[in-house]
Formats: C-alpha cells, structure tokens, sequence
C-alpha cells in the first residue's frame, strides 16, 4: 500500500532528449551540426540553470536521479576534469558538464569514442 502511495507523488522528472536535467534548467543552445565538429560527437546542448552546480558528485541529488533512471557512471573516464562526468545507458554515451550556473549535454557516438579511449 505505501508502494501505491509513493508512486502517486512521484514527481515528473524533467528530461532532454530522454536524460534527466535539473528542474528548472532551460535550453539557451543546441548544436547538432555533425560537419563541424569530431565524427564521434552527436548533439550538445547547452543549459543555463538556476542555481550554480558546483558539487556535482556521487552524493549530490542530481546526480542520484541520473543514476536512478538507469544511466551509469563511466567511472574510468575520471581524466576528462573534475566536473565533468560520462553516462552510459542503452548503447548511448552522454557527457554532463558544469560551469557555474551552466550545464552542457554532449552525447557521443559510443563505438567510435570507445575506440579512442582504449
């Protein structure tokens, strides 16, 4: 029964392109013009959010809503910088970034991005 009731108040959780993004977050830019860019790069946007995202980290609650819709932690790609992080899930590959109160999204072609991080 308290299953039943919990599910009643389950927030919608906001998403872009099927990846969760902290609430209130809006779209200031999208770029998916493969020409310009590496083969391995699929689409980026960019998100301006309302409040400053610092301590992105494990423990941080952002970070356990990616996690508890199914995207997992590419824990091995610690290189990219401290405030960024690369999610798998479905054969897709998303990078999040932060900056201040900027948030970028950057999904990769997982095959080729594989093939130069072995």
């Amino acid at each position: 029964m308290l299953g039943l009731l919990m599910g009643c108040n389950k927030k919608e959780i906001p998403m872009y392109n099927g990846f969760p993004i902290p609430e209130g977050a809006k779209v200031i830019k999208i770029d998916n013009d493969k020409g310009k860019v590496h083969p391995v790069f699929i689409s980026q946007a960019f998100f301006q959010l309302e409040e400053p995202m610092s301590d992105f980290t494990p423990s941080h609650p952002f970070y356990q809503t990616i996690v508890n819709e199914g995207w997992k932690d590419e824990e091995a790609i610690k290189k990219l910088g401290e405030y960024r992080h690369i999610f798998s899930k479905d054969n897709r590959l998303i990078e999040v970034s932060f900056y201040n109160d900027k948030m970028t999204i950057t999904e990769y072609d997982p095959k080729i991005f594989w093939q130069k991080n072995e």
